[in-house]
Formats: C-alpha cells, structure tokens, sequence
C-alpha cells in the first residue's frame, strides 16, 4: 500500500505566511523591548565596572526575563493565532456530524478573518445538496403515501439523475416545490 506524503510545506500561502510573520513580528517587538529596557537598566558606566561574574549574572537574569516575556506572550499569540484554524474546524466538524445524523439544517458559519474558509464552502455545499435531497426524498415519501406512481417515478428520476455536472456549474440545489404529487 502506497502512502500518500505531502511535499509541500506552505499549500496555504495566506495562511501560513501571515501566521509565520505575526509570530516573527512578535518575537522581534520582544527583542526590542528587552533591548531597550537593558539599555535604561543598565548604565554604560555600570556595565564597565561589574566583573565578569556579575555580568554572567546580569545576562542570565536579562535571558529568563526575556524567556518568560517571550513565553507568556508566543503563548497568547499561539492560542489566538490557531483559534483561526481551530474554530473553523470544530464548526465544520459539528456541521459534519449533523449530515451524519440527517441534520441538514445546521448551516456553516465562519467568521471574517477564519481560515479554512474554501474548505467551509464545500461543506455548505454539501449540506445544502444534502438539503435539497432529503426534501426529494420526502416528497417521494409523499408521493408514495397517495400511490401517485408517475409522481414517485419524476422524483425518482431527479434524485438518481446526474445532478453532479449541472450543481458545480448552478452552485446550490435549488429548492424542490412542496410536493411533487
């Protein structure tokens, strides 16, 4: 068995760019921070007269501040960076569940600044389809319930017929009447 292997890192460019330079920028605007506050912390003059051990101690005291600053805020970035990624799909994964479970009224909703948005489109796009056909099915249903034979046949047709071609080209199923009895 052949195992699929993605070689592409960035596939999302938009995504994983801007990602990758809000995290960069973030990183730099510490740096800078820390940059400065050695320079008021620290005199020139202060600096020359400490010895070597007590500069040792003074950066490595300077380098955890800094870790922890730089922890706590990649940490804040991280959550709300990846909220980005991961509110999207849990809100696919719940629309997903409920066409498992013939739910086909729970719409996608995504936010502005969401990823994954091409991904939600084709979901809607599903459940939509998958709309439109469980009111086929209940119309059949209808159909069948009055022994209205050539009706049942008509949504029959619609539902077996090639509806792929002519969705992707029209977008959504429209909505089917009430009743084709």
């Amino acid at each position: 068995m052949k195992v699929f292997r993605r070689w592409r890192y960035v596939v999302d460019w938009r995504s994983q760019l801007g990602t990758a330079v809000q995290i960069v920028a973030v990183l730099a605007g510490i740096c800078l921070i820390c940059s400065v506050t050695i320079k008021f912390v620290k005199s020139d003059e202060a600096l020359e007269t400490m010895s070597g051990e007590g500069v040792r101690s003074f950066l490595y005291r300077v380098t955890a501040a800094q870790f922890l600053v730089s922890a706590a805020t990649l940490g804040i970035l991280a959550v709300y960076l990846t909220h980005r990624f991961a509110g999207p799909a849990f809100a696919i994964e719940r629309v997903l569940r409920g066409l498992l479970s013939g739910d086909t009224q729970q719409k996608l909703n995504l936010r502005e600044r969401d990823y994954l948005k091409a991904l939600g489109g084709v979901v809607e796009e599903l459940r939509a389809r998958e709309d439109a056909r469980a009111k086929q099915f209940a119309d059949l249903k209808n159909c069948l319930a009055e022994n209205d034979v050539d009706g049942a046949r008509e949504v029959l047709a619609r539902l077996t017929g090639p509806a792929a071609p002519a969705a992707k080209a029209a977008g959504p199923a429209p909505a089917t009447p009430a009743s084709a009895c």
